[in-house]
């Protein structure tokens, strides 16, 4: 891992009118390959692969 993808930082933004009901719904990020293997390894660690929540 590098230093460059440890102080990465990841903005998201959510909007909602508050009468809209929250569901699950997918998003689709890109992301660099280190940060991905990241994210899979961490995913691992909790016993989950990096699409579940």
């Amino acid at each position: 891992m590098t230093t460059a993808i440890r102080h990465s930082t990841v903005c998201i933004s959510i909007a909602f009118h508050e009468e809209a009901v929250m569901r699950a719904t997918a998003i689709n990020l890109r992301a660099l390959p280190e940060q991905r293997d990241l994210i899979d390894h961490n995913a691992h660690l909790l016993g989950k692969n990096r699409s579940e929540r």
